[in-house]
């Protein structure tokens, strides 16, 4: 296998901004990329991303801008922007890209397996846990005093 150097990630909700920012960390903005339909770019190109309350800049590109492959695509869409994302991640895609979804459900796989072979999309699934001190548990040696949530800790605002 062939070591992955760049990243496309179709999704820029929580999932996709977790496994974003984790990637980018890695390997660079240079290297990860969201991309997105023109009219999503357009709305998102000067939101600012924050990550358990740090500031994150994503690289973010237009889908008509994709000149070239990646060796990694992550689709990490809602449901009902699958079938669109489906075709719209053509370009990304080459001989040896490697497609993982990070989607609810058991479908999705299926409908990407459809356009693209096998062993290039990958089955998946998204773990993430959070660990928050407890204000109500009491420390003591039988009680935690902690909980754990399975939600990551980001958010996302519109730059002013």
């Amino acid at each position: 296998m062939k070591p992955i150097k760049t990243t496309a990630i179709y999704g820029l909700g929580a999932l996709g901004m977790l496994f974003g920012s984790r990637l980018q960390q890695t390997y660079s903005s240079e290297n990860v990329k969201f991309v997105m339909d023109s009219a999503r770019f357009a709305r998102h190109k000067d939101d600012i991303y924050t990550i358990n309350d740090e500031p994150f800049a994503f690289a973010l590109q237009d889908a008509a801008e994709v000149t070239a492959p990646s060796d990694l695509v992550i689709v990490a869409v809602k449901g009902p922007d699958l079938a669109a994302v489906v075709d719209q991640i053509a370009p990304s895609v080459g001989p040896d890209t490697i497609i993982i979804s990070f989607m609810n459900g058991i479908t999705s796989e299926d409908i990407l397996a459809s356009k693209y072979t096998l062993p290039t999309a990958t089955f998946s699934t998204a773990s993430q846990s959070v660990w928050t001190p407890c204000a109500t548990a009491r420390s003591s040696t039988t009680q935690n005093p902690a909980k754990y949530s399975s939600a990551p800790a980001i958010t996302h605002r519109r730059k002013k």
